[in-house]
């Protein structure tokens, strides 16, 4: 029997996006007589985030228009992972971890190159299981502490599609995921009325690297606000190493979808409110499953692992700064 629990709730999260400047709020001043009128909308252009991160444009009427935008970011993300066995029970951690997230986008003209790092705190969950052989009844009693880390480099491209003042915003860009669990065993096994203790500890390394491409579309709401959709897709390589067994899993594919509502506060600090979600699932292959049996010897199984699963919801609010030139 499984006591999975489970605690989720929304952190609102801040995004650093860059925005035009209104041509009648531009310090007033004698134009190039060569220079032709703007047609840049006044709107504030997409945020680029499609796999994890934003990145993001600020247009004006001046030409090669150039800026930095530090952010800080901090949320909240339900991750769970799971392993899959051919004959046993299923293994499955899960739980709620509030997340920081640091991360800086470059502009120019209608390109963006951004950067981010994102780390958890720890969860907690736990693993209850009871088998009786031959009159010998063996409980399991496993608690889990569980974190995360990301990483992402995302280069992008924003303009216009259907109107004035709708966005669109492709990106290309590489990223990494590790997920960490260290495992406490406490064993008990009953044998004609005799019990018999031991304690052991465990840990399981997952970790998945890999190309991404991602859309963005968003359309203004209210002022100077965007709601928008995007999708993303990527292409992952995963590595697994783990004090029980031997795994190698396959390469996985799949797709993240996210909705963000960000806007302007004043001329320098944009605002961002996002929720993501996303789901891998790898076939492994485990060339030999350990365990350590209540006399304190290790022994191996036939028991296989045969896929493993890790899906991840992540409710995000940043706040960030526009360094423009």
């Amino acid at each position: 029997m499984k006591i999975i629990i489970f605690n989720l709730f929304i952190v609102l999260t801040i995004s650093v996006e860059v925005f035009a400047v209104e041509l009648d709020k531009l310090p007033t001043k004698e134009k190039t007589t060569n220079k032709t009128e703007s047609h840049i909308s006044d709107k504030p252009p997409p945020e680029i985030d499609f796999e994890f991160k934003t990145s993001s444009v600020k247009l004006t009427e001046e030409i090669a228009n150039f800026s930095i935008n530090p952010r800080i970011t901090v949320g909240e993300i339900f991750q769970t992972y799971t392993e899959i066995y051919d004959k046993a029970e299923d293994i499955r951690w899960q739980g709620n971890m509030p997340i920081i997230e640091t991360g800086i986008t470059f502009s120019y003209s209608s390109f963006s190159f951004d950067i981010y790092a994102q780390k958890s705190q720890s969860a907690k969950d736990s693993f209850f299981g009871e088998t009786n052989i031959q009159n010998t009844i063996i409980t399991d009693d496993d608690n889990a502490q569980m974190n995360r880390e990301d990483y992402a480099i995302n280069f992008g491209y924003t303009r216009n599609l259907f109107f004035d003042n709708d966005h669109i915003a492709f990106s290309i860009g590489y990223k990494i995921g590790k997920t960490n669990i260290d495992i406490t065993n406490r064993t008990v096994t009953f044998l004609n009325n005799e019990q018999n203790l031991f304690n052991s500890h465990d840990y399981t390394k997952f970790k998945t690297k890999g190309s991404t491409v991602g859309v963005f579309y968003g359309f203004p709401i209210y002022k100077k606000s965007i709601l928008g959709l995007n999708l993303g897709y990527a292409w992952l390589k995963t590595e697994h190493s783990s004090s029980k067994m031997i795994v190698h899993p396959d390469s996985t594919s799949g797709i993240t979808i996210g909705l963000r509502w960000y806007g302007l506060i004043n001329n320098n600090i944009t605002y961002s409110f996002s929720v993501d979600s996303y789901k891998y699932t790898m076939d492994a292959a485990s060339a030999e499953t350990s365990f350590v049996s209540s006399d304190g010897v290790k022994r191996t199984t036939n028991i296989s692992l045969s896929s493993i699963e890790e899906s991840v919801v992540s409710f995000k609010a940043s706040l960030s700064y526009i360094f423009d030139w």
